[in-house]
């Protein structure tokens, strides 16, 4: 979730300005107001890569024995650790879709696939990548959403 950003009470430019230096200070708290967003989006995401794949960590072991048992018995996607990564780890959207899935998931799975497809073989595995519209319109909106109650306005007349 953002922190609650404030934001300053501006003209409604379509009910026009008599005044060009109210325009031009209205435009500048503007592009402040944006850049602010835009700052606490930044942090949030950068919040997100420290904590990607934090259950591997925190469940080593179970990852571990997992991980190096799949060679013997391949049903690795039906095991307790898996299931618990998929579960709580956001980014996991083709195994598991939180309701409030957003554009930060889908940017963590981007750059989680990338990543790993790189490391591992030389190149990205495009078919990991495929998400349904579906998917993809809800990460949309579920990020308005998340944005939209994420920001304030505060009267500076008061």
């Amino acid at each position: 979730m953002l922190e609650k950003v404030p934001i300053k009470k501006t003209g409604n430019p379509d009910e026009g300005y008599d005044d060009i230096d109210e325009l031009f200070l209205d435009t500048l708290q503007h592009c402040d107001d944006v850049e602010n967003v835009m700052k606490h989006i930044a942090s949030h995401i950068e919040d997100i890569g420290e904590y990607h794949d934090y259950t591997k960590i925190e469940n080593f072991e179970d990852y571990a024995n997992d991980t190096l048992e799949r060679q013997i018995t391949p049903n690795f996607k039906e095991r307790k650790w898996y299931n618990i990564h998929t579960t709580n780890e956001r980014h996991h959207i083709n195994s598991n879709i939180h309701d409030d899935v957003n554009l930060f998931d889908l940017l963590e799975f981007i750059c989680d696939c990338i990543t790993a497809g790189k490391a591992r073989t030389g190149k990205v595995n495009k078919s990991f990548l495929k998400i349904d519209e579906e998917i993809l319109n809800k990460c949309y909106w579920n990020t308005i959403k998340l944005i939209d109650e994420s920001v304030y306005v505060i009267d500076s007349n008061k």
